[in-house]
């Protein structure tokens, strides 16, 4: 395996490269919390949004307004907090965020 700086770097990349098909203009992320922000001309099958939602048992939130967009808090934790929020991005935008995306 390469070192884990690599390692986030590649993963930094792929979740770049799903966030732009997603619409998500910028992510920013903490050790608990991850936030996606869509851009101004993204478009959001929002009829899906409550099921996503519920199906995370309420550790994802929308957030409407001028920069609409998504909160992710993890409460597991976890002892490599900067890779873990990287695969958790790439997991929410590919199984989520993405698929709510209109063409």
């Amino acid at each position: 395996d390469p070192p884990k700086p690599v390692q986030v770097l590649l993963q930094v990349a792929v979740v770049k490269a799903l966030a732009h098909k997603a619409g998500i203009e910028s992510i920013t992320a903490n050790e608990r919390e991850l936030r996606f922000f869509y851009t101004p001309s993204a478009q959001v099958d929002t009829e899906k949004v409550p099921e996503m939602i519920k199906k995370h048992r309420g550790a994802l939130k929308y957030a409407s307004g001028k920069t609409p967009g998504f909160l992710y808090t993890n409460r597991q934790g976890g002892t490599d907090a900067g890779l873990s929020q990287v695969k958790k991005a790439k997991e929410l935008l590919q199984n989520d965020l993405l698929p709510l995306t209109l063409a």
